[in-house]
């Protein structure tokens, strides 16, 4: 997904949302971008890919997956699975929704949260959708796409620990725009909050549920409000990356030129 992004291809995106099919939500950029040769190069891989395994499937599993279990992933009923999404390992936004307005059983969503997830889902890429609207400097364009990561991570029915390595991605990208002060100095205490929370290894995040029960909400949703909180880290740095292409502003154009002017003059009248 990261080859697909850097170099602006569909194939390696599409690959990527065949092994795992969160990675397709990057389309929603090019597609608000209406740059179209990625979208249909994706989409072809991607039927090309199918057209493959639907022999070696079969047609009636394939019918299954598609048309009963795909629809499924977001009420989160999945192939009978039968861990709960109140499951404290569970550290998505419908999971989290789904405490407050609970489904008629421990596997399924209620409509008030799947509006309200669906909802988030769309506010989060329609606005770095809108960040992005057009190119901006290469580390602008990372963490636009780094945003767009920690959307797709914390919006599923379900998000297990496994899924935090997708968010490598913004992390570097956030980290790079504090060393190269496209953020303020004190940004590096959110993001290290962030970066303490993504590492707390899984073993010690379960002994402090077991040793501050009284602090179990906050340990239990930091895994949670981390994704939230580099999202947002991200949107921010975007908006403040400039466009590919701009000028620079004026006050730096008047001080170049004052140096250069001193440069010719050998330094007289500085």
């Amino acid at each position: 997904a990261g080859v697909g992004l850097w170099r602006g291809r569909g194939a390696p995106v599409a690959i990527a949302a065949l092994v795992k099919m969160s990675p397709a939500l990057y389309l929603a950029r090019w597609v608000a971008r209406r740059e179209w040769r990625p979208v249909l190069v994706a989409a072809g891989v991607a039927v090309a890919a199918l057209a493959v395994c639907v022999p070696l499937v079969g047609l009636q599993r394939s019918q299954r997956f598609f048309f009963e279990l795909l629809p499924a992933m977001g009420s989160g009923a999945w192939n009978g699975l039968d861990v709960p999404l109140s499951f404290r390992a569970n550290h998505s936004l419908a999971g989290l929704l789904h405490g407050l307005f609970p489904g008629p059983d421990d596997h399924q969503l209620s409509s008030t949260t799947r509006v309200l997830s669906g909802a988030s889902t769309l506010i989060g890429v329609g606005g770095l959708c809108w960040l992005g609207r057009r190119e901006r400097e290469p580390l602008g364009e990372g963490l636009i796409w780094g945003g767009l990561t920690g959307v797709l991570v914390v919006t599923p029915a379900y998000t297990w620990e496994h899924h935090f390595v997708l968010l490598l991605l913004p992390m570097v990208a956030v980290g790079a725009a504090l060393l190269r002060g496209r953020l303020p100095r004190w940004g590096w205490l959110p993001f290290g909050v962030v970066w303490a929370v993504w590492a707390w290894p899984m073993s010690w995040w379960r002994a402090a549920l077991d040793v501050a029960p009284t602090w179990g909400w906050a340990i239990r949703e930091s895994r949670l409000l981390m994704q939230v909180l580099l999202i947002g880290l991200c949107a921010w740095g975007a908006s403040r990356a400039p466009w590919r292409g701009a000028a620079p502003p004026l006050s730096a154009g008047l001080r170049t030129g004052s140096r250069d002017r001193a440069a010719r003059s050998g330094g007289r009248g500085c």
